[in-house]
C-alpha cells in the first residue's frame, strides 16, 4: 500500500511540474491524507519538498502545507467517518481555495472544477483497490 501510494505521489508530482498547471500533487496529498492519515506523514512531506524544486519556490512552503493538510485530515478523521464522497469533495475543495489563495492569492473556477473531478476519481480509484473500507463503527458518519 505505501508503494502505491508512494507511486501515485510520483507521478502526481512529475506530471504537475511537467505537464499541467493544477496542483495535482494537492489533490494527491489531500486524497491519500483522508485514507492513510499518519501512514502518509513523510511522502507527503518529501513530494513537497520535491514540487518546491521543481517548481522554483522557495523551499519548504508546500512540504508545509502538505504536513497541514495531513493534520487536518487526521484530525477530522478521528472524529468522522469517511464514507461518502461529499466529504472527499468538500475537503478538497477547501483545501485547494485555501492553497489557491496562499500560493496564487486569487481562486481559478477551473481549478475548483480540477478539484472536484480529482476528488471523485481519486476516491473511485481508492475505493476499488479496496483501500479505507474497513473503519471503526464509533465515528461519526455523514
Amino acid at each position: 500500500m505505501n508503494l502505491l501510494a508512494f507511486t501515485l505521489l510520483f507521478l502526481s508530482l512529475i506530471l504537475e511540474a511537467t505537464v499541467f498547471s493544477f496542483p495535482l500533487t494537492l489533490f494527491a496529498v489531500s486524497t491519500l491524507s483522508l485514507i492513510m492519515a499518519e501512514k502518509i506523514i513523510f511522502p507527503a512531506f518529501a513530494s513537497g519538498l520535491i514540487l518546491d524544486l521543481f517548481l522554483g519556490r522557495m523551499l519548504g512552503t508546500d512540504s508545509l502545507f502538505f504536513l497541514f493538510i495531513v493534520w487536518l485530515a487526521d484530525s477530522l478523521q478521528k472524529k468522522i467517518l469517511v464514507v461518502n464522497q461529499i466529504y472527499f469533495v468538500l475537503f478538497i475543495i477547501s483545501v485547494t481555495i485555501f492553497y489557491s489563495l496562499i500560493f496564487y492569492r486569487y481562486i481559478d473556477p477551473w481549478l475548483i472544477f480540477s478539484a472536484v473531478f480529482a476528488a471523485f476519481c481519486f476516491n473511485w480509484i481508492w475505493r476499488r483497490i479496496g483501500i479505507g473500507t474497513n473503519e471503526e463503527n464509533k465515528k461519526l458518519s455523514i
